[in-house]
């Protein structure tokens, strides 16, 4: 549990935003849509990559580090425990699938040739894969899942757990840290459709964005208007 001594300035910084501090997707991912814009529609589509795989990182820390961990030891109840991380798995699941397709989908492409990613995203939108971020939002933006989560933190019991069995820092982390990596998933699903909107303005791109119009992928059917 040493890493919650290298978090200490993301823990404890009064300055940021809730999607700082290191949480993908919260601060416009790989770079502002500015420069992207400058990009050529290869260079977005690596950035995408990499910025999924970030944002794959942030999900296993929220789910090996916290959740596991709160469940290996008792930490709250099993319908506490999914009342704060809600489906946090199936957004993960998502994620890697997400991830495998746009590799694929880059290893396919014969040189000379535009990466058709488009597909990934729109195969998936048609398959309501993203409606997984639907559930999401709206349990951890309910006032529910924070309260359930500070209610936690001044239990004996969880007090005993954290300081003996979850190493030094954990229960400062659980406090300040993983409330802002619980909201990373919302920032981050805007975050395609600021990818979208930017690789829709480059050269040489399938006419994605059209052929969305047609599935239910859209960041207001999600989180509302």
């Amino acid at each position: 549990m040493d890493m919650f001594q290298q978090e200490q300035q993301l823990l404890y910084s009064e300055d940021d935003d809730p999607g700082a501090g290191g949480v993908s997707g919260a601060d416009g991912g790989g770079g502002s849509g500015q420069s992207k814009k400058s990009q050529t529609y290869d260079e977005v589509v690596k950035d995408l990559i990499m910025d999924e795989k970030q944002y794959l990182r942030d999900l296993h820390m929220i789910t090996k580090v916290f959740r596991d961990i709160m469940q290996k030891y008792h930490i709250g109840s099993a319908k506490e425990i999914d009342c704060i991380f809600s489906n946090i798995t199936d957004v993960t699941e998502l994620t890697v699938t997400l991830i495998s397709s746009l590799e694929d989908t880059l290893e396919m492409t014969e040189e000379g040739n535009v990466p058709a990613v488009g597909a990934c995203f729109e195969e998936l939108a048609e398959a309501a894969e993203f409606d997984v971020y639907e559930k999401y939002a709206r349990d951890i933006l309910s006032p529910k899942s924070r309260q359930t989560l500070d209610s936690l933190l001044p239990r004996n019991k969880v007090s005993e757990y954290t300081l003996k069995s979850c190493g030094k820092g954990f229960r400062e982390a659980v406090k300040f840290y993983l409330p802002k990596l619980l909201l990373g998933p919302i920032y981050h699903c805007f975050q395609y459709f600021s990818y979208i909107e930017v690789t829709y303005a480059t050269p040489h791109l399938p006419n994605l964005q059209s052929r969305l119009q047609y599935t239910n992928f859209s960041p207001y059917s999600y989180y509302g208007s």
